[in-house]
């Protein structure tokens, strides 16, 4: 993704308005979030001022920061969505801690304040919101976190060979429609298109299926990716 960015800031105007098109969800998403119901493309302004602070991460977004673009990207959209809440004096749809009548009594350095506790707070929400989210799709699978703790690899090379396969897993449609009817991972033919030994994948059923889950909605666990991103970096330059 961060690839793809830094391409689109370079001049790569299709890329940019493919990504703003792919990415409609997760502006949906983040914007409803912020104001609190959903919203619906057409009807409400939110979503262009979202669409537009999304455009405005991918100009701004520097990598070497540290981290990712979507997460970051959803902290731009939030902030230009609560600056136009306020001029639009719509305050009832967030949880600032402020009431309009008492704005006027705040300094600049205590709303930024404010608005950075409300991002914390919200980030907060969110992690734990992914964490639900994954719980439930992992419920079908009798895979509980206490499992994922207890069967995760504790060598790196165990990790990273089961992420490589996750990859493959994710991204092939076929396997991946396997996994979701038969609740099992279709070992023999991952094993054959990922290179990662049989025995490894069986023993790694609970951490694979959780982060081929992961992998498959990418959009959906931002935040979850983030704590793959080095595995995943890692792969990504021993292929190359």
């Amino acid at each position: 993704m961060e690839e793809l960015v830094l391409r689109a800031q370079q001049g790569d105007r299709q890329l940019r308005e493919q990504l703003l098109q792919e990415y409609q969800p997760f502006i949906v998403k983040i914007a409803s979030q912020t104001v609190g119901r959903f919203l619906n493309w057409g009807v409400d302004e939110e979503l262009n001022i979202a669409l537009t602070a999304f455009d405005e991460a991918i100009l701004r977004f520097q990598q070497k920061k540290g981290t990712p673009f979507l997460p970051f990207a959803a902290l731009v959209i939030r902030s230009r969505l609560l600056d136009w809440l306020r001029a639009e004096q719509r305050h009832q749809h967030l949880s600032l801690d402020i009431e309009n009548e008492q704005e006027e009594d705040f300094s600049p350095a205590e709303l930024q304040l404010s608005l950075a506790q409300y991002q914390a707070r919200s980030l907060a929400e969110e992690r734990g919101l992914e964490l639900a989210l994954l719980e439930e799709k992992l419920r079908p699978f009798a895979i509980s976190f206490n499992d994922l703790v207890d069967s995760a690899p504790r060598h790196r090379d165990t990790k990273q060979a089961l992420v490589k396969a996750a990859r493959y897993l994710a991204q092939n449609q076929s396997l991946f429609q396997q996994l979701l009817e038969k609740k099992t991972v279709p070992a023999k033919q991952l094993a054959e298109v990922s290179g990662v030994s049989l025995k490894t994948l069986e023993k790694g059923r609970k951490y694979l299926i959780a982060v081929a889950l992961i992998l498959h909605d990418a959009t959906e666990f931002v935040h979850l990716i983030y704590y793959l991103k080095p595995l995943l970096q890692l792969e990504e330059r021993e292929q190359e």
